[in-house]
C-alpha cells in the first residue's frame, strides 16, 4: 500500500495529438455536416470575459479551425442542397429528351420483332406448304 501508482507515459505519436479521439463523437454527423460552416473561434468582443488559448496561440487556432474547415467542405457530403432553378429546367428538359429516346426505342424494337415474327410465320406457312405438298404428292403415288 505505501508503493505509489505506475506512472502512465505517452508514446512519441500521443504526445504530438492536440486533440483526443473519443469512441463516440459529441454530435451526429449530419449536425456537424450542416452546422461546421458556423465554426468559429470565439473572441472577447462577443461577451466572453476571457478567452485563453491552452493547446496554441490564437493565430495558430484560428488557422487550424480554418484549414478544418476547409478538408471539411471538400470531404464532406452536403445534407441540406437543394436544386436550384436552372437545374429544374435543365432537369425536365433532359427527361422530356430521355422519354422521346425511350418511346423511339420502343417503337424500333416492336418494329424489328413484328418483322422477326412477320418472317417466323412466313417460314412456318411455307413448311406448312411443303409438307402439304409432300402429303400430297404421296396420296397421288398410292392411287
Amino acid at each position: 500500500m505505501d508503493q505509489e501508482p505506475p506512472k502512465v507515459e505517452l508514446t512519441e505519436e500521443e504526445k504530438k495529438r492536440t486533440f483526443r479521439a473519443t469512441p463516440l463523437p459529441d454530435v451526429s454527423q449530419y449536425v456537424l455536416n450542416t452546422s461546421f460552416p458556423n465554426f468559429s473561434i470565439p473572441e472577447k468582443n462577443e461577451g466572453f470575459a476571457e478567452v485563453k488559448f491552452d493547446w496554441d496561440t490564437e493565430a495558430k487556432a484560428k488557422t487550424y479551425l480554418q484549414q478544418w474547415k476547409q478538408v471539411k467542405k471538400a470531404t464532406t457530403r452536403v445534407e441540406d442542397i437543394k436544386p436550384g432553378e436552372w437545374f429544374t429546367s435543365v432537369s425536365s428538359q433532359w427527361q422530356k429528351t430521355l422519354q422521346t429516346w425511350h418511346a423511339r426505342q420502343s417503337a424500333y424494337k416492336a418494329q424489328v420483332a413484328k418483322k422477326a415474327a412477320e418472317k417466323e410465320a412466313k417460314a412456318q406457312r411455307k413448311a406448312a406448304l411443303a409438307i402439304a405438298r409432300e402429303k400430297e404428292a404421296t396420296a397421288k403415288k398410292e392411287r
